[in-house]
């Protein structure tokens, strides 16, 4: 929540203020997202939230990405679906200049501002580390995330 500060902090002294958000999915966690980002408009007149989410649907996201970049969003945070299938979206973004968050998952590309969100492949290993503790005999199961997704992906391996 710093890095969300400080973009806060410097979009007061700019007026009328765009943020496009580009969420993967509808559902507690990003509706508790959304509320927490809406917090900190509180404290500025001059900032809009504009709030998307793509219902796990690469195409209606990479819509909802293109159409932030025709309104102008001064600000992008996606949440991307998959990580490959939006990069062309986000790239876009960042090659017009738009500052571009990525916020708990990744995309195949390297055209991002900052990245927020937890190191997968470390929670993965220690979530390895404490099954090869066990004594227990018997059979592990993975279950995964939604297939395509940077922390399904990075937590498997």
């Amino acid at each position: 929540m710093i890095l969300l500060s400080l973009v806060f902090f410097s979009c007061a002294e700019r007026h009328a203020y765009k943020i496009g958000v580009s969420q993967c999915s509808e559902d507690i966690w990003r509706e508790k997202q959304n509320e927490e980002l809406k917090m900190y408009t509180y404290l500025y007149d001059d900032v809009e939230l504009l709030f998307a989410s793509a219902d796990d649907d690469d195409q209606v996201q990479i819509s909802q990405i293109y159409h932030f970049i025709d309104e102008g969003v001064d600000l992008l945070i996606v949440s991307p679906n998959q990580v490959n299938t939006i990069s062309s979206a986000v790239e876009r973004a960042y090659d017009k200049g738009i500052p571009v968050i990525l916020f708990d998952r990744k995309t195949g590309s390297d055209k991002y501002t900052a990245f927020m969100g937890a190191d997968n492949i470390e929670m993965g290993g220690t979530i390895g580390k404490y099954i090869n503790t066990m004594k227990s005999s018997g059979m592990v199961l993975e279950i995964k995330g939604l297939k395509g997704s940077s922390p399904a992906q990075e937590r498997h391996e």
